[in-house]
């Protein structure tokens, strides 16, 4: 990249989104646990429900796949490795087992459809509390499938908001 564009090129650049979005995350689970339960006076689900998942979906649609650079979960566990490259030089962070190709992408099926029946039935959809547990549940499932596959391939098959926003 030459002139204006070399330091939107820049490392420290390419990860300004992904802090953001973990950052995000952070204040959504934060604010479900220790912020007030009245929903209306609670950033978690207009953050969750309003913010991420409609807007954030409409700006993908107009502009591409744009999860791939703000994936927080992806982010961290990129982090956890960075570092565990330091530590251990010679071995990979994870169990290093293969999704089977059989299963394609029916994890990430089964994901999204937890999450569209939480949108639609869950009777604690609103919960700022209840939201921030979901969301640490889900933390736990991606980084654990991540650590299991490795991460570009739970990416690929099993996280589900990877698959819906990279339609």
């Amino acid at each position: 990249l030459r002139g204006i564009g070399k330091p939107l090129g820049s490392p420290v650049v390419a990860q300004l989104p992904r802090l953001l979005s973990v950052a995000f995350l952070v204040l959504v689970i934060v604010a479900g646990f220790r912020g007030d339960q009245n929903p209306f006076k609670n950033i978690a689900p207009t953050a969750v429900w309003v913010a991420w998942w409609v807007g954030f979906a409409y700006l993908s649609g107009l502009l591409g796949n744009l999860w791939v650079l703000v994936n927080p979960w992806s982010a961290l566990y990129a982090w956890a490795e960075s570092a565990w490259r330091r530590i251990a030089p010679s071995r990979r962070l994870g169990a290093g087992l293969i999704l089977p190709r059989w299963l394609g992408r029916w994890p990430a099926v089964l994901l999204f459809t937890g999450f569209v029946s939480a949108e639609l039935i869950w009777p604690d959809s609103d919960t700022p509390a209840s939201l921030a547990q979901a969301a640490l549940t889900y933390s736990l499932v991606t980084w654990s499938g991540m650590f299991l596959c490795g991460r570009h391939a739970w990416l690929r098959n099993g996280e589900c908001f990877s698959v819906v926003f990279g339609f």
